[in-house]
């Protein structure tokens, strides 16, 4: 295989592997889309406070770990350099967890406001919220009620065949098949010596 080749072959996979989290992300936009204004906010909340809380963390855990990386390495002047370099990590990480966190913040807000005006007209236009799609879905239950008419009582449809084909494999060979009783006579007599005998 040529390099030329390779790196088309690279391209493609890019390309193909771009596309997938085009689509994971498009999900989790949708999965995490807001109601209305009010879940927009909860959300909005939900997003800084995470934002802050891992900006904090980070700040505070990266000098902790670049000293002790530092200092198993270099003694006194390693962990003097590992705690710099991880309080620079922490900083900028720091501010990056918190810009992101309040940016989508503010994004969530946004949409929940966005989304109000549907959330208030969707329910009475026969329409629910679907959590895990992150959309209003439309109700139509005169179709879902034809379509449950449709559906036979019991499973013998399906397994009609299989019924017979299990019947038939549980009769002895030569046996006869059950047939109708005309007269009960010698049955009662026979079912009234037994009572008479276990008494």
């Amino acid at each position: 295989m040529t390099e030329q080749q390779h790196k088309a072959k690279t391209k493609e996979e890019l390309e193909a592997e771009q596309q997938a989290a085009k689509e994971q992300l498009q999900n989790i936009l949708d999965s995490s889309r807001p109601k209305h204004l009010g879940h927009g906010i909860a959300s909005g909340v939900n997003n800084i406070l995470s934002g802050a809380v891992g900006a904090v963390g980070i700040v505070v855990l990266a000098p902790t770990l670049g000293l002790s990386a530092g200092a198993k390495q270099g003694g006194i002047i390693g962990g003097t350099v590992g705690l710099v370099g991880g309080a620079v990590v922490g900083a900028v990480g720091g501010i990056a967890l918190a810009v992101g966190g309040a940016v989508q913040g503010v994004t969530q807000v946004i949409r929940g406001a966005v989304a109000t005006p549907e959330a208030i007209v969707a329910p009475s236009q026969g329409k629910w919220w679907n959590e895990v799609e992150g959309k209003w879905i439309l109700t139509k239950l005169d179709e879902d009620s034809q379509k449950m008419m449709d559906i036979p009582q019991d499973d013998a449809d399906i397994l009609g065949d299989a019924i017979k084909d299990a019947e038939k494999a549980t009769k002895p060979p030569g046996a006869v098949a059950a047939s109708k009783v005309f007269d009960n006579a010698y049955y009662d007599a026979l079912e009234h010596q037994m009572q008479n005998l276990v008494k």
